[in-house]
């Protein structure tokens, strides 16, 4: 200690700031003029002075004194310190850096020539004789030729026209869409069973006597449907699509969605009933009629009269009088269908591109939108 206090006896060491007897206490120097402006720091050699005053008993008092003031000494090194969560990231010699890896070179493959070829089979020179019998002509048959017993009753070839051999017929419909769209279709909106808070808030405040509790609208497909099939010579190509339809329909609710069939007029539509024969159609209050047929697009002389745009305004009248909404799914391509006919009823493209989200647009915009 004596050593540091000569070494910093040389150094000038502010006197308006002097250590006493009393910890942290200082001393002003009245010598100091006024206006000169003073500053609080301790200097080096105020620090030196006060070690010489402490006089530790000890090396390890020193010690401790000097690591309160902040100099590090050998033994602040041998002291075993505490274990910190995060000091193993300010370790920088603990993890190796990791050798830079020379990029592998790309070798490509030499070129080589294809493989040779095979050498041709050789064909023997003998032509071998062949057993088989040359059968008549189907013309040439008659009663008096004889046929082979082995031949003639032999089991019959298949047909290409067996159901068997022919592939799976695609459905207009899809059957992972199809569902979704009547669905959509027939879909109607009711009162439901939520109560409609905002409603019963404004009527509250409006002061607005209620003969019912206000419910929110839902949409359900309780109320079915009447599905009319035209079964006409001008559908012949439909009629299987017009089975499955069927099908499509019933997997719905097989006893709200009544099929019915007619031929051109569909007004004429009727179903069989074991009980009652043939029942004409009816529409029925609040229950959409769904009619697959070609709006009489597909003309042919040999089809006869087709019915024109006046019979679906019609139909179309007869349902709106009934409150019965009227969907007409079409398999034609929408270019061909009569023009105008949109005003009167929803019309559906019957066609595999078609989606439940395409119908349901369809129907929200309203007729003549």
């Amino acid at each position: 200690m004596d050593r540091l206090l000569r070494v910093f006896n040389g150094f000038k060491i502010p006197t308006y700031l002097m250590f006493d007897g009393d910890k942290n206490s200082t001393k002003k120097d009245k010598s100091v003029p006024v206006d000169k402006p003073r500053r609080a720091e301790v200097g080096l050699g105020d620090l030196v002075r006060a070690l010489g005053q402490l006089k530790p008993e000890t090396k390890s008092h020193t010690g401790d004194i000097l690591r309160c003031l902040g100099f590090q000494t050998a033994e602040v090194y041998s002291l075993q310190q505490p274990y910190r969560s995060a000091q193993g990231a300010w370790n920088r010699t603990r993890f190796r850096k990791k050798m830079p890896q020379k990029p592998t070179p790309t070798i490509s493959p030499k070129p080589t020539l294809p493989p040779t070829p095979e050498p041709p089979l050789e064909l023997p020179e003998e032509v071998l004789l062949s057993e088989l019998e040359t059968l008549p002509d189907s013309s040439s048959i008659t009663s008096t030729t004889q046929i082979d017993p082995d031949i003639e009753e032999a089991p019959p070839l298949l047909s290409q026209s067996d159901r068997s051999l022919s592939p799976s017929r695609l459905s207009l419909f899809p059957k992972q869409r199809a569902r979704a769209i009547t669905s959509v279709a027939i879909a109607q909106c009711t009162r439901g069973q939520d109560i409609d808070i905002p409603r019963l808030i404004k009527s509250s405040v409006q002061h607005k006597a209620l003969t019912s509790i206000p419910k929110l609208p839902q949409t359900t497909i309780r109320n079915g449907c009447h599905l009319l099939l035209d079964f006409s010579d001008a559908l012949t190509p439909w009629w299987e699509d017009m089975h499955d339809l069927a099908r499509q329909f019933q997997k719905l609710n097989e006893y709200l969605c009544k099929i019915f069939e007619f031929e051109d007029d569909p007004m004429s539509a009727t179903y069989w009933s074991d009980t009652k024969g043939d029942v004409p159609w009816k529409p029925e209050k609040h229950k959409p009629v769904v009619i697959a047929t070609d709006l009489g697009v597909v003309h042919r002389p040999s089809l006869g009269l087709r019915p024109d745009s006046s019979t679906w305004i019609q139909l179309a009248q007869y349902c709106h009088r009934a409150e019965a909404p009227l969907i007409a799914i079409v398999p034609i391509h929408p270019t061909r269908w009569p023009k105008g006919l949109d005003r009167w009823l929803h019309i559906i493209h019957w066609s595999p591109a078609t989606s439940a989200a395409a119908v349901k647009r369809l129907l929200n915009h309203g007729i003549g939108s």
